[in-house]
Parts: C-alpha cells; sequence; structure tokens
C-alpha cells in the first residue's frame, strides 16, 4: 500500500507516525487478518517499525529495508532538505510527460546533486490532465512534517522506551552497502529492540536496494518468511 500523501493513496493534512501507524492497523483489521508479515522500504520501513512494536499482537515477522530505529542517517537529513528542494520546478507551459521530468531533473541539478536521487524524485511526476503535470506526492505536507515527524522522531528517550517493549518475533533487517541508513554499527543496538534480529547487507545496493539488487532482496525475504 502507499503510505498516505503518496502515489495512489489519499493526501492528509499531517505525516505523522501515529497516523500512520494508525492508517496500517485499520488496514489491516479492515482485512480482518489475525497475523500480518510487515514489509516496508524506508519512510514505510519506519512504520511497519512502529507498528510491530505498538500493535505486536497484529504481527507474526516484520522486514525492514533501509531503515533503523535508533538512529536518522546524515542521508536521511539530507532527503528532508530534498524535499523542500522540490518547490523550485514549475511545470507550467510543458507539453509531455518526458518532457516534464527533463525539465525537473535541469531544474534540480544545482540543488540534488546526485543523479541517482533526482532520477528517483522525477519518476514519480505525474500527468494530472493532458498538459498538467504535478508530483504524485502530496509534497508541500510532506516537507513541512518531515523533520518533526520523521527525522527527529527517534529520540534518545523513545529508543530508551522502545527496549524496554522489545518486539521478541523474528525481524529482518536488509540495507544495501552504498548506503547509510542501515549499516552493520546498527546491529547492537537494533537487536535491544528487536532480540530475534536477522541482518542482510547486500554489495552494490544503494537506498534502493529493492529496485538495485531485486533478485538479491527477494531471495533474502522469501526464505525469512518461507
Amino acid at each position: 500500500m502507499d503510505v498516505r500523501n503518496h502515489g495512489e493513496s489519499p493526501e492528509a493534512p499531517e505525516m505523522s507516525f501515529e497516523s500512520m501507524v494508525a492508517d496500517i492497523k485499520l488496514f489491516i483489521q479492515n482485512l480482518n487478518l489475525n497475523k500480518s508479515i510487515l514489509m516496508g522500504h524506508s519512510l514505510g520501513a519506519g512504520i511497519m517499525i512502529s507498528t510491530a512494536l505498538k500493535y505486536p499482537s497484529l504481527v507474526e515477522k516484520i522486514v525492514v529495508i533501509e531503515a533503523n530505529p535508533v538512529e536518522s542517517s546524515p542521508s536521511l537529513i539530507k532527503m528532508g532538505e530534498n524535499v523542500n528542494n522540490l518547490s523550485v520546478v514549475n511545470f507550467q507551459g510543458l507539453r509531455t510527460l518526458d518532457e516534464a521530468r527533463k525539465h525537473a531533473d535541469i531544474s534540480l541539478r544545482h540543488l540534488i546533486l546526485s543523479p541517482v536521487v533526482r532520477e528517483r524524485f522525477t519518476g514519480i511526476i505525474k500527468e494530472v490532465s493532458p498538459g498538467k503535470f504535478a508530483w504524485a506526492n502530496n509534497f508541500p505536507v510532506i516537507a513541512r512534517d518531515m523533520k518533526k515527524n520523521v527525522i527527529d522522531f527517534m529520540t534518545e528517550q523513545l529508543i530508551a522506551d522502545l527496549k524496554k517493549k522489545p518486539f521478541t518475533k523474528p525481524a529482518l533487517f536488509i540495507g544495501g552497502s552504498q548506503s547509510d541508513f542501515f549499516e552493520i554499527r546498527h546491529y547492537a543496538e537494533i537487536r535491544e529492540i528487536f532480540p530475534r534480529a536477522e541482518f542482510a547487507i547486500i554489495e552494490g545496493g544503494n537506498h534502493w536496494v529493492h529496485l538495485k539488487k531485486p533478485a538479491e532482496v527477494l531471495k533474502i525475504v522469501s526464505e525469512f518468511i518461507n
């Protein structure tokens, strides 16, 4: 499923972990699922971590891709800055989706230096109606709430509280070797919150490891689930 304010999910006035965890709980209950295997990437993974810790009875296992519950990485902080930069793109006067994506890439080159990151952002431009283009995600709300509700969410006090009520069921953490969102140095502290955690760092993978190394991710996840 798409997180609120992302993709095909509805726009919402706030982006807090509390509200997004409530979304997941409602989704599980609406489907009458007794037990679920939760899997998410980046922000989605953070939401799944929070859901598993708050509602462990609803969760059988959890798969976390490119996120960790103990530290906000420098790249996550930079991602927040990048989201704020998207407002510089003006889609007026463009005729095709390809033209809109190329225009956005050029507009953002001096602000977002990584071609890989720019490609991920320009890939979520959509054609709202013929000749009218926009971001598929509700970036004004995401940009407003990201630092307070996402980047600064994991306070030292909250991490200490989580360690008092660990998630004792199976958990799998996957990262890319070229990313700092989840690294080997996080293993020990993660196990204080997820004592049955397994870890996998995929060589050559970046933050979007599931897209760059899909076969490797699928194999690891399938073996864990089964």
